[in-house]
């Protein structure tokens, strides 16, 4: 099953699911870490599911583009964020976007870069649509930094809400989550583990300055 078949079959109750996996707390925890971010300006979100991250952001961002591969999440975060005129909810491949080069000053993913198998791709999109001040906020659950019994019951948790995970999944680390970010022309400002009985990786990075930031000339797209 591909990657987008695989979520689409979620949307219409992706957020109980989420909760039953990681719980309320957690799920407080990154919204509280989002909201003191303050991300401002025009933000993009990739991954955005069924919405359920996305309105912390628009109560700072001037505009947000929320993004997803699956058109039934797109669907259903359309109708969820319906009310907020500064919210456009949009399909995109987040390995190859639409849009043009540095189109925004923030792109923030929750929970997509450790399910997904084109990190870097992401990561090189990331960079490519970003201001040259812009900002990277990465959010992703993890078993790292965890109790083994706490991760089991994450695991089992996980699987039988979602099943198997998909083909390319990987579990994050703090380093190499923020190596990542620094391969794709991103210098970390913070990266730390978040969260109580679940935890999430956080990594919140800058664009570098000056033109040499690791675009790929074959991915530029004018405006």
């Amino acid at each position: 099953m591909d990657h987008e078949n695989h979520w689409s079959r979620f949307a219409r109750d992706f957020e109980e699911r989420t909760h039953y996996v990681a719980g309320h707390r957690n799920l407080d925890e990154i919204r509280r870490v989002l909201s003191a971010l303050a991300l401002s300006g025009r933000v993009l979100e990739l991954g955005c599911g069924n919405g359920m991250h996305t309105r912390v952001v628009a109560d700072t961002a001037d505009a947000v583009v929320a993004t997803d591969l699956s058109e039934d999440m797109v669907a259903a975060a359309g109708t969820r964020l319906a009310d907020l005129p500064n919210v456009r909810v949009e399909r995109q491949d987040a390995a190859a976007l639409a849009y043009p080069d540095a189109a925004f000053d923030a792109v923030l993913m929750v929970n997509l870069l450790h399910v997904i198998p084109n990190r870097a791709a992401v990561l090189a999109e990331s960079r490519r649509v970003l201001k040259a001040d812009g900002q990277l906020a990465v959010v992703s659950f993890t078993t790292d930094g965890m109790e083994p019994m706490a991760k089991l019951g994450l695991i089992y948790r996980y699987t039988r809400a979602y099943g198997k995970r998909p083909k390319g999944a990987q579990a994050l680390t703090v380093g190499g989550t923020r190596a990542m970010v620094e391969a794709a022309g991103f210098i970390p400002r913070d990266a730390c583990l978040i969260g109580d009985n679940c935890k999430a990786v956080y990594v919140h990075a800058v664009t570098r300055p000056g033109t040499s930031d690791g675009r790929d000339p074959a991915r530029r797209i004018s405006a």
